[in-house]
């Protein structure tokens, strides 16, 4: 099953309108950068030969790490909840003199936020990742280069955060979070567990 990310912007927004209208909350919008580390090796370094010689990778792209820039909005519900829901881009690579490793994916994120005081807060929620993507480019050797497809992937996510300013309000947030979440190639033969463990900055 796919979805484009259109699709899944508009339903996001349709859902975060509906919350507001709800419970008349005001929309902050946040911007965030997060890495992840974490899950099952997709490449394993001289996995293949290009021009009778090894390519040697040093970095291993895995299923669950990479870099993560998302944009969204948070809604205040009270003074002690609020509920987050985001957009992003999530790719971990890694480029060498003759070719690319990639895996790519659109994180579509909802999370119900529990704030505990002024500064620290809770996060809990799920995640939906569509155009899941492994690209392996072999400059030298286009014939060597292929594309690996994921089936779209539901999974869940915990977070702790720690606000400059109060939990609740504008500012800087930085903080962990766990994903747990599976993917399946879309023909069906193999499957990798993307879970991992991450460092996470808001803007909002």
């Amino acid at each position: 099953m796919k979805t484009t990310p259109i699709t899944l912007v508009m339903l996001c927004l349709l859902m975060m309108g509906f919350i507001q209208q709800v419970y008349a909350g005001e929309f902050h919008p946040i911007a965030f950068i997060a890495y992840d580390d974490g899950g099952d090796v997709l490449m394993e370094p001289e996995l293949v030969s290009v021009n009778g010689r090894s390519v040697s990778i040093k970095s291993k792209v895995k299923a669950g790490g990479g870099v993560t820039l998302a944009m969204g909005a948070y809604i205040p519900i009270s003074d002690s909840f609020g509920i987050q829901g985001s957009v992003g881009s999530k790719t971990d690579s890694v480029s060498y003199t003759n070719g690319y490793v990639g895996f790519t994916r659109t994180p579509v994120d909802l999370l119900l936020y529990v704030h505990i005081d002024d500064h620290h807060s809770l996060a809990f929620g799920s995640t939906y990742h569509t155009n899941s993507k492994f690209t392996f480019e072999a400059y030298d050797s286009p014939s060597s280069s292929f594309l690996v497809e994921f089936d779209d992937a539901a999974g869940a996510l915990v977070e702790y955060n720690y606000a400059v300013l109060k939990s609740n309000e504008g500012g800087l947030k930085v903080g962990f979070r766990y994903t747990n979440i599976q993917y399946h190639r879309t023909d069906g033969l193999q499957s990798f567990d993307g879970s991992s463990l991450g460092v996470i900055l808001y803007a909002y």
